[in-house]
């Protein structure tokens, strides 16, 4: 008679990925992410991990994927790894993933699922309108300073990065209604009086930052 444990699951996780602070979705932000999971085996050998990836239930009407594959071995209490090949693209709109482990003999149980949202492609940079100080010309100095409308036509923009005489943008603002919506949302500067540069790029609910930033000239 031979006794065998059930291999067990832990720390499931894909990468890369981040939670939206503001919609609580996962998005990855690439089509071939890295699955990982802690794998172990009370008997003390060797185990894999199988993952499982399948369209999100909640959604109907999108694209069907499957996708089932197995890390190679690694010793128990280790971390399984396993990179989604570029063949193998996630083309649903919502996904969710899950790991069992493997010692040879048995597959342990599924563990619950992590549900995400691949979100790859990066969103357009934003324009800018700035009152009272008018684009490309002088305007004589507001006190209480200039409110400026930054917008996109990127529908999932979580917000944007802005900085003003500062092209590394180390401003945020984002949308905290939801966290998805490309919605418009406006700063207020106070600059002095000279000429200045408004940079600003998008940021949508993946963290995909647009690659160019929108430069808004004017002066005070």
């Amino acid at each position: 008679m031979t006794y065998n444990s059930y291999a067990t699951t832990g720390s499931l996780a894909i990468s890369p990925s981040s939670v939206n602070a503001y919609s609580g979705k996962r998005y990855v932000t690439t089509y071939t992410p890295t699955l990982s999971a802690k794998v172990t085996d009370a008997d003390g050998s060797t185990v894999k991990a199988q993952f499982e990836i399948t369209n999100d239930p909640s959604y109907t009407g999108e694209t069907s994927y499957t996708y089932t594959g197995t890390s190679s071995s690694v010793a128990s209490g280790s971390t399984a790894t396993l990179a989604i090949p570029s063949a193998s693209q996630l083309a649903a709109s919502h996904l969710r993933m899950r790991v069992r482990g493997y010692d040879g003999t048995d597959y342990g149980s599924w563990s619950s699922y992590i549900y995400f949202v691949p979100n790859v492609a990066k969103p357009a940079a934003p324009t800018i309108s700035c009152d009272p100080y008018a684009g490309q010309t002088w305007t004589a100095k507001a006190d209480s300073g200039a409110i400026c409308t930054l917008d996109t036509s990127s529908s999932d923009g979580m917000g944007y990065y802005w900085g003003l005489d500062d092209s590394s943008v180390p401003g945020r603002v984002y949308d905290t209604t939801d966290g998805n919506g490309g919605d418009p949302l406006t700063i207020t500067i106070k600059p002095g009086e000279d000429w200045h540069k408004l940079y600003a790029k998008t940021v949508d609910s993946g963290g995909n930052v647009s690659s160019t930033a929108t430069e808004y000239d004017f002066g005070v």
